[in-house]
């Protein structure tokens, strides 16, 4: 299969969890040290903070991500497109006039970030 075979992200999370189940989705610095994933692991995990954003998030909605590469972010992306939002990764380091510019024209219905 290639990329151009999924047509969301979603399809192509589980067809990572089928096809490599316990092998290493996403491994990002946490701490002292390197936190990893698998792609068995990251679904539940997606669908659980998916379950939690439900209420204050709906299909369509523009949500704010800021936040260094970790696997908080990764399952946050992967959570908001379960329910048909439309994750905006954002630079937490760019200008705060180029960053209200992106809540002014956006209008997020959450800003996430660490």
């Amino acid at each position: 299969m290639e990329m151009s075979d999924f047509e969301t992200l979603p399809e192509l999370l589980a067809f990572g969890t089928r096809e490599f189940g316990d092998r290493m989705a996403f491994r990002a610095p946490w701490g002292n040290s390197l936190e990893a994933v698998t792609f068995r692991e990251l679904e539940p995990r997606a669908a659980a903070a998916a379950v939690q954003l439900a209420s204050t998030v709906d299909r369509g909605d523009f949500v704010l991500i800021g936040g260094r590469n970790s696997i908080p972010w990764v399952v946050a992306l992967h959570a908001l497109s379960l329910l048909g939002a439309i994750p905006v990764p954002v630079d937490t380091a760019m200008p705060s006039d180029a960053l209200n510019s992106i809540l002014g024209e956006l209008q997020p219905a959450v800003v996430s970030g660490d």
